[in-house]
């Protein structure tokens, strides 16, 4: 399965989300797409979107971006999963388009939830 991983910059993203998706068993199972994994520069995200399975987007932070790439997945008919930090609250655009709603506390606690939802 091809996955997009959508995020907003405003937390350690490579630190907290894509060191412990390279880790997982995911990884091995499925392709998926870190967009800013090499580079902060500029992403074709709308193109990418449009040929995955699932996107999973981590919504403990609003941005503009995100918003974007949730109403490219709708509009593209990709499936969405979010993931969204205990005592946080996603954005009212991404409650309703999200298939299923993954709350964890760590890193661990996501990779273990999105596993037993993926694997």
């Amino acid at each position: 399965m091809k996955i997009y991983l959508s995020h907003s910059r405003k937390f350690d993203f490579k630190r907290e989300l894509y060191k412990p998706i390279r880790r997982s068993k995911l990884n091995r199972k499925h392709e998926i797409i870190l967009p800013h994994e090499h580079s902060d520069e500029w992403f074709p995200s709308q193109q990418e979107l449009q040929n995955c399975d699932l996107m999973i987007a981590e919504a403990s932070f609003e941005s503009q971006s995100l918003s974007t790439e949730l109403q490219w997945a709708v509009s593209f008919g990709v499936p969405i999963i979010l993931a969204v930090k205990e005592g946080k609250e996603p954005s009212a655009i991404a409650k309703p388009v999200a298939k299923k709603t993954i709350v964890y506390a760590n890193e661990k606690e996501l990779i273990r939830k999105l596993q037993a939802e993926l694997l």
